[in-house]
């Protein structure tokens, strides 16, 4: 479970409230760049014991979730991107830049 935080337009966070991290906050950064938004993904976490549980952090969940999150984010952006090209309402314009 998480709470979310909207901070229109620029900001999303979600805080873990329940799981099995120790700390979970992750956020979603939204940038307006000459008319095209700039996605980027921000996430810290932590774990309980001490020195271990920064190792276990370091070499198995946190690469985990970057997996986890690039590929979500891919997904995201296709949705996004297919939605824009059927809005009437918004012009649509094709990112320059393919990073995820």
């Amino acid at each position: 479970m998480e709470w979310v935080t909207l901070r229109e337009p620029e900001e999303i966070r979600f805080d873990g409230v329940e799981g099995p991290l120790a700390l979970l906050r992750d956020r979603f950064v939204l940038l307006d760049e000459d008319g095209c938004t700039r996605f980027r993904y921000e996430s810290t976490i932590g774990l309980r014991g001490s020195v271990v549980g920064w190792l276990v952090g370091r070499r198995r969940v946190r690469p985990t979730l970057q997996r986890f999150m690039r590929q979500h984010s891919r997904r995201l952006k296709a949705t996004i991107a297919t939605r824009a090209r059927q809005s009437r309402v918004y012009p649509f314009r094709a990112s320059l830049s393919a990073e995820v």
